[in-house]
């Protein structure tokens, strides 16, 4: 089974029941809309990151916000 990775901004509000039915739906092969679930959206005025990357031991979100660090791990879905 792959691996979904969410962003801390993200985890505050996502419903789980919704989460758990979109990383199966996408993962089922299912999910003709997963442009609309994965990447970076704005989601109650916050902005929201998710990715599927199925052979990655970890995940950072990094840019100019964090000096290009590694220091704003994702979070295994």
């Amino acid at each position: 089974m792959g691996k979904i990775y969410l962003s801390k901004v993200g985890r505050k509000k996502m419903d789980k029941n919704h989460l758990a039915e979109q990383c199966a739906l996408f993962l089922s092969g299912n999910d003709t809309h997963a442009h609309l679930f994965f990447g970076a959206h704005v989601e109650n005025g916050e902005y929201i990151f998710r990715v599927f990357a199925p052979a990655a031991d970890s995940v950072f979100l990094v840019g100019s916000f964090n000096s290009w660090q590694e220091t704003d791990p994702m979070t295994e879905i």
